[in-house]
């Protein structure tokens, strides 16, 4: 769920895409939804204010479980997404070269 030209692409691709203009649109889509089967429902980072203060009144265990995806309208949301992948993997799949393996080169030799 996101703005129609943000999620147009994910449409094209074959997935369900809920395009919506504003934070009100989003929540009442998530309202909606909330009565489907839907599982899991990502959405762009742009929204995360508003989907974030609903999703402090429903409960925890309810559908669709709310997953935010960075498009870089704020910052947080890599950092986000970097957090869950890495809680659900056990690995930082975000990190760049030897960061990954904890290693780092020696100074003055950059990679």
């Amino acid at each position: 769920m996101g703005r129609p030209e943000v999620v147009a692409p994910f449409r094209a691709a074959g997935l369900v895409a809920f395009g919506v203009q504003s934070g009100n649109d989003a929540l009442e889509q998530l309202e909606a939804l909330s009565s489907s089967e839907l599982a899991v429902l990502f959405y762009t980072d742009d929204l995360h204010a508003q989907l974030v203060e609903a999703g402090g009144r429903r409960d925890r265990t309810s559908a669709p479980y709310l997953v935010m995806l960075p498009t870089g309208a704020a910052e947080h949301g890599l950092d986000r997404l970097r957090e869950l992948v890495t809680r659900s993997l056990g690995a930082d799949l975000f990190a760049r070269g030897t960061e990954r393996s904890g290693n780092r080169a020696p100074e003055g030799r950059g990679l």
